[in-house]
């Protein structure tokens, strides 16, 4: 059985007009930077960073978050005293 967004010639669908927006700009400021490296004489492909938005658009901030998100009780009675240090 194939994914449901499988193209049916191959290849997977992209519904999401944004994420699609999304990694071709990031795609095209990856090229960009590779242009620049190859202008500037920097040949080696292989030391050129892809950028890791690619593949995770959230910012550092919302990875960091990320352990708190599995403990809903912990943020709950954060969210409900006024003690900032009790909160942290």
């Amino acid at each position: 059985p194939l994914h449901p967004h499988a193209h049916p010639e191959g290849g997977q669908a992209c519904p999401d007009g944004d994420l699609l927006k999304h990694q071709r700009d990031t795609v095209a400021e990856w090229l960009k930077a590779m242009g620049q490296r190859l202008f500037a004489g920097k040949v080696d492909l292989l030391s050129t960073p892809f950028p890791v938005k690619m593949f995770e658009p959230r910012s550092y901030l919302e990875k960091l978050a990320d352990p708190w998100g599995v403990e809903p009780r912990l943020l709950k009675e954060a969210a409900s005293t006024s003690d900032p240090a009790r909160r942290m």
